[in-house]
């Protein structure tokens, strides 16, 4: 029996299951394939993780080098009467906006590729799957939770240089 949602097999076979019918819904029927697509489904958040965080680092480490290539200017700025909140908050600031710019083009550019995946679907082969061709799927909450997540790391990674610039004393330098 084919259903208008699919997702309701084990409720109308319930219902049925009094009848001379014997339902079973696929989900009990392609059980292991269904464990394989969640299992499938982890391990790709696992991988976009490490991939925000292998860019957070990326970020960290362009902060850092900026911060040491800036200590002499730091010191400057701090002689001349700049706090250390000021001088922490062009880092910071920094830090926010190489965050907000990444995520907005990782946004663009995975639009744009779903958006081609839907145009030109990739083809499977049909005699080993029960799909004919790679579905995509956009949904809003799956970008806002990759966004925040790389928002955070992001966030979080400037932090180190942040410190490191407020660490920075005048004299020390300058001497």
């Amino acid at each position: 029996m084919r259903l208008e949602d699919p997702w309701r097999a084990r409720e109308v076979g319930q219902a049925l299951a009094g009848t001379r019918f014997f339902p079973q819904a696929w989900q009990d029927t392609q059980r292991t394939l269904l464990e394989q697509l969640y299992l499938q489904k982890r391990v790709l958040g696992v991988l976009i993780f490490l991939i925000v965080a292998v860019a957070a680092l990326g970020v960290a480490n362009l902060l850092v080098l900026k911060v040491v290539e800036k200590v002499p200017e730091i010191a400057l700025l701090r002689a001349m009467g700049a706090s250390r909140l000021t001088v922490g908050m062009v880092f910071a600031w920094e830090g926010a906006l190489l965050g907000l710019g990444g995520v907005a083009l990782g946004n663009l550019l995975g639009y744009l590729l779903c958006l081609y995946l839907s145009w030109r679907p990739v083809g499977l082969p049909g005699e080993l799957y029960f799909l004919t061709h790679l579905p995509v799927e956009m949904r809003v909450g799956d970008f806002l939770q990759v966004s925040g997540a790389s928002l955070l790391a992001t966030f979080l990674s400037a932090l180190l240089p942040l410190l490191r610039a407020l660490r920075v004393q005048p004299g020390v330098v300058l001497r």
